[in-house]
């Protein structure tokens, strides 16, 4: 919020009257520590952006007398990010949007795992050509030629 922050907040809703139980949630952009110390002002602490069951979630175990949950955790503290030590995968990664490249880039390397790039289904046959891969990320709607495609080349092959 531009001129007063969540914690900022929360305080002055405790000041008014009849306000002290009032359950708060916080929303937040930034995977932000220690926020339980200070005051215990939130019944939860959920990163945007929420996902509705998670937020569903959240207001029954309030509504439903369940003890409040003080945090929620990071969804990328779901990752295990040694699953590649174990289960070790060459990926390919065929996507021709550069922002979609990075985030799946950087929920492969949560995971542990490196993948490398093809941003049309000519580069992914040749990719293929060049090396084995154990997995292939195919986008389907990409130029020059399609997932679709690329994936019936594939398989022809």
């Amino acid at each position: 919020m531009p001129s007063i922050d969540g914690l900022t907040l929360a305080l002055a809703i405790r000041q008014e009257q009849d306000c002290q139980q009032l359950s708060l949630i916080l929303l937040t952009t930034l995977r932000q520590t220690g926020l339980e110390e200070k005051g215990s002002n939130f019944a939860a602490v959920l990163s945007k952006p929420v996902k509705q069951s998670h937020f569903y979630d959240t207001l029954n175990e309030m509504f439903a007398g369940a003890p409040p949950m003080r945090s929620a955790r990071s969804p990328h503290s779901r990752f295990d990010a040694q699953i590649a030590e174990h289960h070790p995968l060459k990926i390919l990664l065929a996507e021709d949007n550069v922002v979609n490249q990075k985030v799946a880039l950087h929920l492969l390397q949560q995971l542990g795992y490196r993948a490398d790039i093809a941003s049309n289904g000519l580069e992914v046959l040749a990719a293929l050509r060049r090396q084995a891969y154990d997995v292939v990320l195919m986008d389907v709607q990409m130029p020059e030629m399609d997932g679709l495609t690329a994936t019936r080349r594939i398989c022809q092959e």
